[in-house]
């Protein structure tokens, strides 16, 4: 058990007790309220998210047998595309971690969860 694994294992309880299988971040919900200051009223040009999906809803969808996965075999930093959401801070963050051999690993949990719970470390210079 790697120590995010066993990290998740509080929350992972936690999900067990209430009956539920998967986690929902209440301080960043799968709805506007993650996404606009004023959810009721988001400016039009930014209303770019019409479905929050899991992973394994995403797979569902596209037809793909395995499960879902951050990165698969080698990974280049072309694999990154920018959709419509206006992420581009966090993505080229993402880059980064394409051009670093063991560094995604180390800042993002490696394996698939089935419950939802990743552990994603952000770092201000890191090494300083």
């Amino acid at each position: 058990m790697t120590s995010a694994t066993a990290g998740a294992l509080p929350f992972v309880e936690a999900l067990s007790a209430k009956g539920e299988r998967t986690f929902t971040d209440q301080e960043f919900p799968p709805d506007d309220r993650s996404l606009y200051v004023d959810p009721r009223n988001p400016p039009l040009k930014l209303q770019v998210v019409s479905e929050w999906m899991r992973p394994s809803d995403i797979a569902k969808e596209t037809s793909i047998s395995s499960q879902p996965c951050l990165f698969s075999g080698s990974v280049n930093s072309s694999d990154v595309c920018q959709g419509r959401l206006g992420d581009c801070w966090f993505l080229s963050a993402v880059v980064v971690l394409t051009e670093m051999s063991r560094i995604s690993e180390v800042i993002i949990t490696p394996a698939y969860n089935e419950e939802g719970i990743y552990t994603i470390r952000f770092c201000i210079q890191a090494g300083t």
